[in-house]
């Protein structure tokens, strides 16, 4: 969803990334993101877990992969730090040896890596990601 924030528009985003947003500051993306069953406790959408990009930034609360464990974690990237978002699939053993993603956001001091269900899903936020960089959003 690509959205121009407007008081009429408040409503349609979580409470904690409105709080998040500077003077000026406008939404351009937002999803909600999959967390619930299977191996990476995906499966099913959750209110408690998204992404968004503004015309400055992407912010996240997400279940993200640090070190060999999920955990939960709020977070933002500036667009200038971002070097790249990428989709990469990853094959679970046991559990059913299930096929998943990650979304990979590499910036200068790291990359944050968020489990997705789908690549689908991965390209969306990464064409939107690309759509707003080379726009300057």
């Amino acid at each position: 969803m690509t959205s121009n924030l407007g008081s009429e528009d408040a409503g349609k985003y979580p409470a904690d990334l409105m709080g998040q947003l500077g003077q000026g500051e406008r939404i351009q993306f937002f999803s909600y993101l999959a967390t619930k069953g299977g191996c990476l406790g995906m499966g099913g959408t959750s209110s408690r877990y998204w992404i968004a990009m503004t015309d400055r930034r992407i912010i996240y609360s997400a279940m993200v992969q640090d070190q060999n464990k999920t955990i939960n974690r709020d977070g933002m990237v500036p667009f200038p730090k971002v070097s790249h978002v990428e989709v990469a699939e990853v094959k679970q053993g046991g559990c059913m040896s299930s096929k998943s993603y990650l979304l990979k956001i590499g910036a200068s001091g790291g990359e944050v890596h968020i489990p997705i269900t789908t690549r689908e899903k991965g390209l969306e936020v990464r064409n939107a990601y690309a759509r707003l960089a080379h726009s300057g959003a």
